[in-house]
């Protein structure tokens, strides 16, 4: 029984570890690369808090992410376009929380 309680607490645990949160839906702001960033860096106009991350200003989409060009296909879009986007993120990555995901409604 108690090894049963210690397994499903490490589930519980592990969950939350690799759990992904999301900003409101919102516009692209800016989008750039900076040098010595090993990826573009994306400022959304609700620039919510990373648990974990000490930069709040900006978020990362990894140059190494399997996904990379039609994620930034999409961002550049909606930026350009002024589409509402929600970005999925998760970890830091060089101090700027991650995204992994990015979510367009229309």
């Amino acid at each position: 029984m108690k090894s049963l309680l210690l397994l499903a607490a490490l589930f519980l645990i592990s969950f939350k570890i690799n759990a992904v949160s999301t900003t409101s839906d919102n516009k692209i702001k800016q989008v750039h690369f900076w040098e010595g960033v090993p990826g573009v860096l994306i400022i959304h106009a609700d620039m919510s808090k990373t648990e974990g991350c000490t930069r709040t200003d900006q978020y990362i989409l990894r140059e190494a992410h399997p996904f990379f060009k039609e994620l930034y296909s999409l961002l550049l879009s909606a930026h350009i376009s002024g589409q509402h986007v929600r970005l999925g993120l998760k970890n830091c990555d060089s101090s700027f929380p991650s995204i992994v995901n990015i979510y367009s409604n229309k």
